[in-house]
């Protein structure tokens, strides 16, 4: 991938933002020449010494995406490359977590480097602002990555040139071209807020005008990035309207991954408007639900990041550390609904995306969504929403075969 600085450090903005991980660029002596978010708070010296192994093992196999995990719970990607003929940067993906770091793990830390003066608050701070992520959230992450970065899928030769590189030159020539583009967006992004179904047609207007100056030999792939663009845009609208962060990183993630199947713009147009609506439907919900004590929304937490397993209120009680009994009661009391109710009605809410987008069977939903059986999935889908999936799918599949 070839590109300035200035354009790698939007691309990089951009990750961020779609993936919600921290993103770090270091130049060849590993200093550190840019970060997004701005706040995001760097870890304790002793700690950034375990990943320099890392950058060495990854400037040996430069253009590689891999992925390293420390005996402190983080994981990053690491990426390095050349910008022109500058020395090597390495481009750092994360820190993120495989699983919530608690204050006896962080107790062994400081135990552990007696000789260091860092205060415990501070790691607790550190590793509060650090994203869980799932290992299905972290393989997604990956193939995204490797797309962006290198224009390639995963087991295919590279290509020579990124077709990412194209539509994002295209994006900076225009980003300040003197034409109503930011007004546009200004007003689409004002009407999304307020859930307004008209921020459907000003964003028809305003893609018009995105690609009315390109000139693609094929237009699908720069309509994919802009869709791309458009779901980390809205995925940070929704964070910042008190949306769910798991729910709105795998909605994301699920976005992303399928529109790589999309042969058409007609296919893609009609894709980013179920997007537009789906993210939409996520920002009002947030907006209009109560907020709930940590402890009920650290369990909402823990069900949306294993959406995909075999949940019961013990193993969530477990691992919020209480007694099954008090969750219980704290839970329903909170949200007027048991667990397990909440947990079959947020399946219940990834099938229906997958009835109305997709075309994987019951079986591929059942098994995705943690049901023990198709049958059972079936059964959960119909007391729900008073029809069963099939008869879902056909009044609201959208896409066209």
């Amino acid at each position: 991938m070839t590109m300035s600085h200035h354009e790698l450090t939007h691309l990089l903005k951009d990750c961020s933002i779609a993936l919600q991980v921290p993103v770090l660029l270091l130049n060849h002596k590993r200093k550190l020449t840019f970060q997004f978010p701005d706040s995001f708070h760097q870890p304790p010296d002793f700690m950034k010494k375990s990943f320099f192994p890392f950058l060495e093992t990854s400037r040996k196999s430069p253009n590689n995406l891999e992925k390293f995990s420390d005996e402190f719970g983080q994981s990053i990607f690491l990426y390095s490359m050349k910008i022109g003929h500058e020395e090597p940067v390495d481009i750092v993906f994360g820190p993120f977590l495989h699983k919530e770091v608690g204050k006896k793990e962080i107790d062994g830390f400081v135990k552990a480097e007696s000789d260091c003066k860092v205060k415990k608050e501070r790691l607790l701070n550190y590793y509060d602002q650090l994203p869980v992520l799932n290992p299905v959230q972290m393989l997604s992450m990956k193939r995204i990555l490797i797309r962006i970065l290198s224009g390639k899928q995963e087991g295919h030769r590279p290509r020579k040139h990124s077709p990412i590189q194209k539509v994002y030159e295209h994006y900076l020539r225009n980003e300040t071209s003197p034409n109503n583009n930011y007004q546009l967006q200004e007003r689409f992004i004002h009407l999304f807020k307020l859930g307004q179904a008209d921020a459907l047609d000003v964003y028809r207007e305003w893609r018009k005008q995105l690609f009315s100056s390109a000139s693609h030999s094929n237009a699908v792939r720069p309509e994919k990035n802009q869709l791309i663009r458009l779901i980390g845009e809205l995925n940070q609208m929704c964070l910042e309207g008190g949306a769910q962060l798991d729910e709105v990183i795998s909605l994301s993630e699920f976005f992303i991954n399928y529109l790589e199947t999309k042969k058409t713009t007609e296919e893609l147009h009609e894709l980013e408007e179920n997007v537009i609506q789906s993210f939409m439907t996520r920002l009002k919900r947030a907006q209009e639900e109560p907020v709930h004590s940590p402890l009920v929304e650290r369990s909402k937490r823990y069900i949306f990041q294993n959406l995909s397993d075999s949940l019961s209120l013990q193993e969530i009680a477990a691992a919020m550390n209480v007694h099954p009994n008090y969750l219980s009661g704290v839970f329903k009391k909170e949200t007027g609904i048991s667990i397990s109710q909440f947990i079959n009605m947020e399946r219940v809410k990834e099938a229906k995306e997958m009835l109305s987008i997709s075309d994987f069977t019951l079986l591929d939903i059942s098994m995705k969504l943690g049901f023990n059986s198709q049958s059972y999935f079936t059964r959960v889908f119909k007391k729900i929403e008073g029809i069963g999936p099939n008869e879902f799918r056909k009044k609201h599949h959208i896409m066209e075969e």
